[in-house]
């Protein structure tokens, strides 16, 4: 991943790549925090260089809120923090499991 953001920029969708891919790692191992900060980066910079419909910015999203449903399952979301997309989505997330 460091040599991606060496040989083309930071905001370059092969980084963007590499930290869905090592967000995806943390997730699995219930890392949910830091996955959670690395998926934000991914969905920026998919933001930035393809676009909120482009297939890889849908999968960032996508991939992000499998973390966020993960982290809810698991009891965890109190170690997420305060950032507006990550509130938005677990409020989101949550409404949907409401009962209706």
């Amino acid at each position: 991943m460091i040599l991606h953001q060496k040989l083309f920029g930071y905001e370059h969708p092969d980084v963007a790549l590499s930290l869905n891919n090592l967000a995806g790692v943390y997730t699995s191992q219930g890392r949910y925090n830091e996955a959670e900060s690395l998926y934000l980066k991914t969905i920026a910079i998919a933001h930035v260089t393809l676009g909120m419909e482009h297939p890889n910015a849908r999968t960032a999203i996508n991939n992000f809120q499998i973390c966020l449903v993960s982290a809810i399952q698991a009891g965890e979301t109190s170690t997420l923090s305060d950032h507006p997309t990550t509130q938005a989505m677990l409020k989101e997330l949550q409404e949907e499991k409401a009962p209706k």
